[in-house]
Protein backbone atom coordinates (compact mmCIF):
# COMPACT_ATOMS: atom_id res chain seq x y z
CA UNK A 1 0.00 0.00 0.00
CA UNK A 2 1.01 3.45 -0.93
CA UNK A 3 0.32 6.41 1.09
CA UNK A 4 0.60 10.26 0.30
CA UNK A 5 3.10 12.14 2.59
CA UNK A 6 0.20 13.65 4.49
CA UNK A 7 -1.13 10.37 5.38
CA UNK A 8 2.02 8.37 6.49
CA UNK A 9 2.04 9.86 9.91
CA UNK A 10 -1.73 8.50 10.37
CA UNK A 11 -0.69 4.70 9.19
CA UNK A 12 2.77 4.45 10.89
CA UNK A 13 1.10 5.60 14.31
CA UNK A 14 -1.89 2.68 13.63
CA UNK A 15 1.12 0.48 12.67
CA UNK A 16 3.38 1.59 16.20
CA UNK A 17 0.23 1.37 17.76
CA UNK A 18 0.17 -3.13 16.64
CA UNK A 19 3.55 -3.76 17.08
CA UNK A 20 3.68 -6.65 19.83
CA UNK A 21 7.32 -7.27 20.21
CA UNK A 22 9.37 -5.59 18.19
CA UNK A 23 9.93 -2.52 16.12
CA UNK A 24 13.51 -2.08 14.28
CA UNK A 25 13.90 1.46 12.69
CA UNK A 26 16.57 2.81 10.14
CA UNK A 27 16.06 6.92 10.18
CA UNK A 28 17.72 8.60 6.97
CA UNK A 29 17.52 11.48 5.42
CA UNK A 30 15.11 13.41 8.64
CA UNK A 31 17.48 15.48 10.40
CA UNK A 32 15.43 18.13 9.82
CA UNK A 33 11.73 16.51 10.77
CA UNK A 34 13.41 15.24 14.34
CA UNK A 35 13.45 18.55 15.28
CA UNK A 36 10.45 19.60 14.15
CA UNK A 37 6.83 19.34 16.13
CA UNK A 38 5.88 15.96 14.02
CA UNK A 39 9.58 14.43 15.32
CA UNK A 40 9.09 15.50 18.61
CA UNK A 41 5.18 13.98 18.69
CA UNK A 42 6.65 11.19 16.94
CA UNK A 43 8.77 10.38 19.85
CA UNK A 44 5.87 10.81 21.92
CA UNK A 45 4.25 7.79 20.57
CA UNK A 46 7.31 5.65 21.34
CA UNK A 47 6.86 6.70 24.52
CA UNK A 48 3.19 5.66 24.89
CA UNK A 49 4.06 2.30 22.81
CA UNK A 50 6.53 1.33 25.58
CA UNK A 51 4.31 2.24 28.49
CA UNK A 52 1.47 0.30 26.68
CA UNK A 53 3.87 -2.51 26.10
CA UNK A 54 6.58 -2.49 28.61
CA UNK A 55 7.98 -5.90 27.13
CA UNK A 56 8.09 -4.18 23.09
CA UNK A 57 11.96 -3.99 21.91
CA UNK A 58 12.69 -0.55 20.20
CA UNK A 59 15.89 -0.32 18.42
CA UNK A 60 16.69 2.89 15.80
CA UNK A 61 19.89 3.52 13.67
CA UNK A 62 20.05 6.52 12.75
CA UNK A 63 22.46 7.51 9.28
CA UNK A 64 23.15 10.73 9.80
CA UNK A 65 26.23 12.66 8.35
CA UNK A 66 28.77 13.67 10.79
CA UNK A 67 28.38 17.17 10.67
CA UNK A 68 24.22 16.96 11.48
CA UNK A 69 24.82 14.59 14.19
CA UNK A 70 25.22 17.69 16.18
CA UNK A 71 21.91 19.05 14.74
CA UNK A 72 20.06 16.25 16.79
CA UNK A 73 21.89 15.88 19.85
CA UNK A 74 18.50 16.74 21.66
CA UNK A 75 16.67 13.79 19.55
CA UNK A 76 19.69 11.03 20.48
CA UNK A 77 19.53 12.60 24.18
CA UNK A 78 15.61 11.68 24.22
CA UNK A 79 15.95 8.35 22.57
CA UNK A 80 18.16 7.28 25.07
CA UNK A 81 15.64 8.67 28.07
CA UNK A 82 12.99 6.25 26.12
CA UNK A 83 15.19 3.32 26.64
CA UNK A 84 15.24 2.66 23.25
CA UNK A 85 18.06 0.62 21.74
CA UNK A 86 19.81 3.55 19.52
CA UNK A 87 22.74 3.98 17.23
CA UNK A 88 24.05 6.65 14.95
CA UNK A 89 26.56 6.10 12.29
CA UNK A 90 27.25 8.18 9.05
CA UNK A 91 26.04 7.10 5.84
CA UNK A 92 29.71 7.06 4.07
CA UNK A 93 30.79 4.32 6.12
CA UNK A 94 27.84 1.91 5.49
CA UNK A 95 27.67 1.72 1.74
CA UNK A 96 24.63 2.93 -0.51
CA UNK A 97 23.24 0.62 -0.67
CA UNK A 98 21.91 -0.15 3.17
CA UNK A 99 21.34 4.10 2.93
CA UNK A 100 17.55 4.02 3.16
CA UNK A 101 14.29 4.85 5.41
CA UNK A 102 12.61 2.42 7.08
CA UNK A 103 10.24 0.39 9.81
CA UNK A 104 9.81 -3.28 10.44
CA UNK A 105 6.92 -3.94 12.77
CA UNK A 106 7.06 -7.61 14.19
CA UNK A 107 8.98 -8.99 11.26
CA UNK A 108 5.23 -8.61 10.01
CA UNK A 109 5.05 -5.28 8.73
CA UNK A 110 7.49 -3.31 6.27
CA UNK A 111 6.72 0.62 6.16
CA UNK A 112 9.67 2.80 3.89
CA UNK A 113 9.71 6.44 3.41
CA UNK A 114 10.42 7.80 -0.02
CA UNK A 115 12.67 10.84 -0.52
CA UNK A 116 11.49 14.07 1.76
CA UNK A 117 9.69 16.40 0.28
CA UNK A 118 10.36 20.56 1.35
CA UNK A 119 7.67 20.16 4.28
CA UNK A 120 10.04 17.36 5.89
CA UNK A 121 6.92 14.65 5.50
CA UNK A 122 7.38 11.42 2.87
CA UNK A 123 5.43 9.67 1.02
CA UNK A 124 5.52 6.04 2.35
CA UNK A 125 4.83 2.34 1.40
CA UNK A 126 3.85 -0.04 3.39
CA UNK A 127 3.76 -3.44 2.71
CA UNK A 128 3.34 -7.36 4.32
CA UNK A 129 5.26 -8.85 1.67
CA UNK A 130 7.49 -11.55 3.35
CA UNK A 131 10.36 -11.43 0.86
CA UNK A 132 10.49 -7.36 1.27
CA UNK A 133 10.55 -7.65 4.81
CA UNK A 134 13.21 -10.74 4.73
CA UNK A 135 15.42 -8.11 2.77
CA UNK A 136 14.83 -5.51 5.11
CA UNK A 137 15.32 -7.27 8.12
CA UNK A 138 19.08 -8.57 6.52
CA UNK A 139 19.81 -4.73 5.73
CA UNK A 140 19.05 -3.81 8.94
CA UNK A 141 21.15 -6.73 10.50
CA UNK A 142 23.94 -6.23 8.39
CA UNK A 143 23.60 -1.73 9.64
CA UNK A 144 22.93 -3.32 13.27
CA UNK A 145 26.42 -5.61 12.98
CA UNK A 146 28.36 -2.56 11.89
CA UNK A 147 26.75 -0.38 14.79
CA UNK A 148 27.61 -2.93 17.28
CA UNK A 149 30.80 -3.34 16.45
CA UNK A 150 32.00 0.35 16.56
CA UNK A 151 31.73 3.22 19.02
CA UNK A 152 28.07 4.35 17.55
CA UNK A 153 25.44 3.92 20.45
CA UNK A 154 24.08 7.70 21.14
CA UNK A 155 25.60 7.93 24.22
CA UNK A 156 28.90 7.96 22.43
CA UNK A 157 27.82 10.22 20.01
CA UNK A 158 26.77 12.65 22.68
CA UNK A 159 29.70 12.40 24.73
CA UNK A 160 31.48 13.31 21.35
CA UNK A 161 28.94 16.15 20.97
CA UNK A 162 29.40 17.59 24.46
CA UNK A 163 32.98 16.93 24.03
CA UNK A 164 33.43 19.14 21.18
CA UNK A 165 34.61 16.40 18.84
CA UNK A 166 31.62 16.22 16.96
CA UNK A 167 31.17 20.39 15.76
Amino acid sequence: FRCRAEEEPYLTRVAYWQARSTIRAVSYQDEQWWESKRGRDYLKLHDEVRNKNKNIEITRIFLVPEDRQPDLKRTFKRHVELGISTFVMSPRDVGIELCRDLVIFDEELLRVGGSPRIDDLKAAEFTDNPARIEQARGDFEALHRIASNTPTQAQDILDLIDSGALA
